[in-house]
């Protein structure tokens, strides 16, 4: 649950088997799970602390992607080869942003993100994207 993007491989399960033991999970994991697939299904895995399969937790929105066992290194290391490659600052911004999200008022919310938005906007990487694109050539982000 502490991930922001989640892959998983196909023979994956997914549980919150604290209740089996005497006890209930901790750390937020009620609440983000509530999040990520919805108050119902929350409920069902923390009140039977039954697993889930991969394809289950692809379909509740719990995991991004499933792919086989074999691949899952593979995937996960071009996903931060792509995020790696993109503008250092807008990617920590929007970071920020999607937890901002769910954590206030929908107008504070779209408030923040046009703050950050504009920070984004006067950054020396925001001008070399905006090049690069009229350019027709991939930018090169310097963090600045």
């Amino acid at each position: 649950m502490s991930c922001d993007i989640r892959l998983a491989s196909d023979n994956a399960q997914f549980a919150a088997p604290e209740i089996k033991l005497g006890w209930i999970g901790g750390g937020g994991m009620a609440v983000h799970l509530a999040h990520a697939v919805g108050p119902s299904n929350a409920a069902l895995m923390i009140m039977t602390g039954d697993p889930v399969s991969a394809e289950r937790a692809l379909g509740w929105g719990l995991v991004s992607e499933v792919v086989s066992q074999a691949e899952l290194m593979t995937r996960a290391r071009a996903l931060a080869k792509t995020i790696a490659a993109r503008a250092p600052i807008a990617a920590e911004t929007a970071k920020v942003n999607l937890k901002a999200a769910f954590s206030m008022p929908v107008e504070k919310a779209i408030e923040y993100e046009r703050d950050l938005q504009t920070i984004c906007f006067a950054t020396a990487d925001a001008t070399e994207g905006r090049a690069a694109f009229k350019e027709k050539r991939q930018p090169v982000f310097k963090r600045r």
